[in-house]
């Protein structure tokens, strides 16, 4: 049985690796992730990027910030991925400013 991925999975543009299991059957899995195109390629950091100042009530929050900027609470891995924290853990901190590649631009290439 194939991984079957939504739309707006993380790991759409991930290799899936499919092998046989030592216990029987097969094992599916993905390779390391790969970072989607879109991210990388098609931003102007003067037109495509929304500034967020976090405040108390989204911090160590993505998912809060991606509903509020994406309609999902779902996309909190584009915020990571472009914005790259060190630590995921407590990201983003109070007063931190998180960058969002705008919706039209992620929404329109998933």
């Amino acid at each position: 049985m194939a991984i079957k991925l939504d739309s707006f999975s993380r790991f759409r543009e991930t290799q899936p690796i499919v092998s046989d299991s030592p216990y029987g059957g097969r094992m599916e899995t993905f390779g390391l992730w790969k970072e989607p195109s879109f991210l990388t390629q098609f931003l102007d950091p003067q037109l495509d990027l929304v500034h967020i100042k976090v405040d108390g009530t989204r911090a160590g929050r993505p998912d809060l910030i991606a509903n509020d900027v994406y309609g999902s609470p779902s996309f909190f891995w584009v915020l990571i991925a472009y914005n790259k924290p060190k630590d995921i853990f407590g990201w983003p901190r109070i007063n931190d400013v998180v960058l969002a590649p705008n919706s039209q631009l992620v929404l329109g290439n998933l």
